[in-house]
């Protein structure tokens, strides 16, 4: 996964905006699966960073984050909330670039 871990500014954009919106959502109906979300989206970017981690432990830690994003959307587009929509779109580009370096160094 040489190419990905080129590439460390997009964990990190990731994990920020993740955090961001968990304060934003913090009276929403998706306040749990952001929270959820920023946690993994920090575990992603420590297990990307960390040297001794290898192919296998960062696709592991991306499985994860991906099922908590793919949870946080279905929650987010079952609320019916303009808001949160907007909220989640910085997120949902951050993943996609992530998802594609992933894809791409596979």
């Amino acid at each position: 996964m040489g190419v990905f871990r080129a590439h460390p500014h997009v964990e990190v954009r990731l994990e920020r905006n993740a955090a961001e919106l968990a304060r934003d959502t913090r009276d929403s109906s998706a306040a749990s699966g952001a929270r959820q979300l920023a946690e993994q989206a920090h575990d992603f970017r420590r297990t990307v960073e960390d040297r001794r981690a290898d192919d296998r432990d960062i696709q592991i830690a991306f499985e994860e984050l991906s099922r908590d994003y793919h949870a946080l959307r279905d929650e987010v587009d079952d609320s019916d909330s303009r808001e949160d929509e907007v909220d989640l779109r910085p997120v949902t580009e951050a993943y996609l670039d992530i998802e594609r370096e992933m894809n791409a160094s596979t």
